[in-house]
């Protein structure tokens, strides 16, 4: 989450927004890993939803 967060603050975004913004992209992309993979979601497996998360 660090390095979303991070990434939004560069581009200029508020920190509140940023973090607000952030946890939303991972929590989207989690849903999104479990509704492929069921219950036993791992870490990569988060991490390889977060570009369609944002798009």
């Amino acid at each position: 989450m660090v390095g979303i967060v991070a990434s939004l603050l560069g581009r200029g975004m508020d920190r509140r927004e940023a973090a607000e913004l952030g946890a939303w992209i991972l929590g989207k992309a989690g849903k999104l890993a479990t509704a492929e993979y069921g219950p036993g979601v791992v870490a990569t497996d988060v991490i390889a939803r977060i570009l369609s998360t944002i798009r």
